[in-house]
This record gives structure tokens, C-alpha cells and sequence, in this order.
């Protein structure tokens, strides 16, 4: 089944710290842009290989996700293992790594 949203938690520095807490997605569009314009809020919106702006993505099909996030906000993350990791490229551009 194919996911209905994602959930993203937004970090500066490397994959999986969670400096925000989570975000719902419709798409991997919208998902992106909120990505970009969170890494130009925090500065950090360049590449650098010892850590820059990072999401942590979970797919999602069911509002029992969404609310464990929403019930883990400020604790923590609910979730075993991300669907991708969305970084910035050596080139600026956005990248995108499956896990």
C-alpha cells in the first residue's frame, strides 16, 4: 500500500537528530519544500560533510501514526526505522537516501 503521508522530523547536523518536532506531508513535493525553507531558517541550507540540515521521513497510511508522533512530540520518535533521510547535496541541491 502506498504511503497517504509522511512524517518528518527536521534536524541540523547529522541524519536522525530531531531538532523539531514532527511535521505531516501530503507529498514528497511539499515535503521538500518545507525541508528547503526550514534549512535556509536555520542557516544551514548549504552542503557540509560533517553536518548540515537533515529530515528523518516516515511513510505513513494510517492516522495512528500520526498520532504517535503528535503523542512522542518532545520525547522522542515512535518509529523504528525512517522511509528515506532528505539531506543537502555537495551541489545544493536536495538529496534524497533511502534507509
Amino acid at each position: 500500500m502506498s504511503p497517504v503521508y509522511y512524517i518528518a522530523y527536521f534536524g541540523q547536523g547529522f541524519p536522525g537528530e530531531q531538532a523539531s518536532d514532527p511535521t505531516r506531508h501530503a507529498s514528497i513535493g511539499k515535503l521538500t519544500d518545507a525541508f528547503r525553507e526550514f534549512a535556509r531558517a536555520v542557516g544551514r541550507d548549504y552542503y557540509d560533510p560533517y553536518g548540515t540540515a537533515c529530515a528523518t521521513v516516515y511513510a505513513a497510511d494510517d492516522e495512528q501514526a500520526w498520532e504517535s508522533a503528535q503523542e512522542f512530540a518532545g520525547i522522542g520518535c515512535p518509529f523504528d526505522y525512517p522511509s528515506f533521510i532528505l539531506g543537502i547535496g555537495p551541489r545544493g541541491g536536495t538529496v534524497r537516501e533511502s534507509c
